[in-house]
């Protein structure tokens, strides 16, 4: 397998397929990882997928938790906007430099065996034709690399990751960048040292006469600022002046605050955005080369980590051959409405908020509050700084919803403390508490079967019935935490109250879920993506604490 691109996208696939087995190189044209600030925000979910990979959040350094934007306008504090719609151990948005996160990446990769090849570019590819649907008969991709040394190499990995950015070696090659229309405002990013009583605890957002200021804290009174650009119509493309940047605070923040160190800045210019590209036969893309947000979205780092969970596994097992070729379609059937939900929330919010005509300002600002109440700007707010929520209930790999509580195919598991002990019945499985997401196998699939008590058991007989099933499953037998009303209350509204069993899948999404006696209908589900005969073998109920 060959990986285009050490970005936090990269390095997340190679960390991934590494760690199922599968032998990865991960290249970079850069011969030193890039100078310029970069992404500084990671949510909850993403959090919670890299902690269950290995990659603790504790270990990254000078990490900022925030939980609450706060929302100014017009002199005052509309409110407070919570960051996150998840509960459980990360109900935060971690503020960190991209750097750093990189790091932490790349010392997981390092101890995982993979080293990056620097300064190595891909100068030429090529595979055979395909139909219409991107499918086709050749095993591999034939690729030409660059080394740092002007050496030349041919190399014919099985598939190709492109995670190397908006400058992609790779996209352009194999699409010439169909456009959509371009944004309509640009903006200011810089990295400033401030003094003065604005929090540093969460994200402040203030709208202006001349579009919004957002200030993401990072620690030590550094913040991350995003502005609408009051100098784009002018034409100027040069790096904004500190006076530009005090100006914009004096406008828009009714906290006094002192810009005292500019550290960086740069404009961004309403440019037109390539639309999405998921697949090109056997090369695939994510992060941004597969897709570029507008900058106010602050999603770019969540969704290529979340795009590379999601397709490493596929892979993974496909090449192992656990799974059917067709499990990787499901890779932009499923990512693509994701991005688009987070681009129309980011995109909507932005050009409402970030208005710089004045009678729009006025009509966001003064009358719609007056008419709506606050909570109008606040969701707006919400919308912008805050996370979207990924589901897969879409997607053909979602078997049709026959759960009897609220989680139900596509959805992701929630984290809550569950009772769970081995599912065949062994003698010396005692039922232990812990984090639902402990018991869940990030390289295989998991059986659940759940119910109200723990002397429950599963259906007599449940793996003679399951004929099909890929090689190393694990089973779990969960109910909930004893002594903890809200976390029954939580059980029961994600699971119902009777037994049901689902299958998750490696990336802690649902894939199946009904009640105990659907399993011929699990069996069937099981078949048509990880058929009899592809790595099939015995199933294993691990220990609970594996």
């Amino acid at each position: 397998m060959l990986i285009v691109g050490a970005g936090p996208a990269g390095l997340t696939a190679a960390l991934e397929l590494s760690r199922m087995g599968v032998g990865v190189r991960i290249v970079d044209n850069l011969p030193v990882r890039a100078a310029t600030p970069q992404a500084v925000v990671m949510r909850s979910q993403t959090l919670a997928l890299l902690e269950r990979r290995g990659v603790k959040p504790e270990t990254l350094r000078d990490a900022n938790k925030v939980a609450v934007g706060g929302v100014y306008s017009n002199g005052t504090l509309l409110g407070k906007v919570p960051l996150t719609r998840t509960e459980g151990r990360h109900h935060f948005t971690l503020l960190v430099r991209q750097a750093e996160t990189e790091r932490i990446l790349r010392d997981q990769l390092a101890r995982q065996g993979v080293t990056i090849e620097r300064a190595t570019k891909v100068i030429a590819l090529a595979q055979a034709e395909r139909d219409s649907d991107g499918r086709g008969d050749d095993q591999e991709v034939r690729c030409i690399l660059r080394h740092r040394d002007g050496r030349l190499e041919e190399v014919t990995p099985p598939y190709l990751i492109s995670a190397d950015g908006t400058c992609s070696t790779v996209r352009p090659t194999l699409d010439p960048s169909q456009r959509v229309k371009p944004a309509r405002h640009a903006y200011v990013l810089a990295d400033l040292q401030l003094a003065g009583d604005i929090p540093d605890d969460e994200i402040s957002i203030f709208l202006g006469p001349r579009g919004l200021l957002a200030a993401f804290p990072l620690g030590a009174s550094s913040f991350r600022c995003l502005a609408t650009d009051p100098q784009a119509r002018s034409g100027d493309s040069g790096e904004p002046a500190a006076g530009d940047l005090r100006d914009t605070f004096g406008e828009c923040s009714p906290i006094p605050v002192k810009v005292t160190h500019v550290t960086w800045s740069c404009r961004i210019p309403a440019g037109p955005r390539a639309s999405p590209v998921w697949r090109h036969g056997r090369i695939f893309f994510g992060g941004e080369s597969a897709h570029a947000y507008r900058p106010a979205s602050g999603q770019g780092m969540d969704s290529g980590i979340q795009d590379m969970i999601n397709l490493s596994w596929k892979l993974a097992m496909v090449l192992h051959g656990e799974a059917v070729p067709e499990l990787l379609q499901t890779y932009s059937e499923e990512r693509l409405p994701v991005i688009r939900r987070v681009e129309k929330s980011a995109d909507t919010a932005a050009d409402v908020l970030g208005a710089t005509n004045p009678i729009a300002h006025q009509l966001v600002t003064r009358i719609a509050p007056y008419f709506l109440d606050s909570r109008f700007v606040l969701r707006l707010g919400a919308d912008l700084a805050g996370e979207v929520i990924s589901d897969y209930q879409e997607s053909s790999l979602s078997a049709p919803p026959r759960g009897s509580g609220g989680l139900q195919p596509g959805d992701g598991v929630p984290e809550i403390r569950v009772l769970a002990c081995d599912a065949e019945g062994r003698a010396d499985a005692r039922p232990r508490e812990m984090w639902l997401h402990e018991l869940l196998d990030p390289s295989h699939l998991t059986l659940l079967f759940t119910a109200a008590t723990a002397s429950a058991a599963p259906p007599a007989a449940w793996q003679g019935q399951i004929r099909a099933y890929p090689r190393k499953m694990r089973a779990y037998h969960i109910s909930p935490s004893p002594g903890r009303q809200m976390e029954q209350f939580t059980f029961t509204q994600a699971f119902g109250g009777r037994h049901c069993l689902l299958l998750i899948r490696p990336d802690s999404y649902v894939g199946f879920a009904g009640k105990q006696n659907a399993i011929p209908k699990l069996a069937a589900w099981l078949s048509r993506w990880f058929p009899a005969g592809r790595g099939s073998g015995a199933l294993t109920g691990a220990a609970a604490n594996s």
